[in-house]
């Protein structure tokens, strides 16, 4: 993954990034007759969701700017390795009873200027 970053104030370092792979369930079913009758409930529903990669950078000496002045932006490459196993990882899948979905989250810290740090979730 390639992540340019703009800081909208001087003074702003980056200091570490976080890249989590988040595996998301959902199961829908159909309640059963008496149990729709008496609760006017038609369907049962379950999400769950789960960490399936989880890595952090320290970003201090790894940061190579886009531009001549370092404050401007920053430009970050990363590898995501992702599990081989269909044990550790389960593909995406749609249908009507089950959804299994991924998405990248990221959590950048940022260091400023006397203020200490600050997190930003992506």
């Amino acid at each position: 993954m390639k992540l340019r970053f703009a800081p909208l104030s001087k003074g702003i370092k980056l200091h570490a990034l976080t890249i989590d792979v988040i595996e998301q369930h959902e199961v829908k079913i159909s309640a059963p007759a008496a149990y729709s009758a008496q609760f006017n409930v038609h369907f049962l529903s379950s999400k769950r969701e789960h960490i399936i990669f989880n890595e952090r950078h320290n970003l201090d000496d790894c940061i190579a700017p886009e531009s001549e002045e370092p404050d401007l932006e920053w430009c970050i490459t990363k590898t995501i390795s992702l599990p081989q196993d269909l044990a550790a990882c389960t593909q995406d899948v749609s249908s009507k009873m089950m959804t299994i979905k991924h998405q990248v989250a990221f959590t950048v810290e940022l260091l400023g200027v006397g203020k200490g740090l600050s997190m930003v979730g992506i």
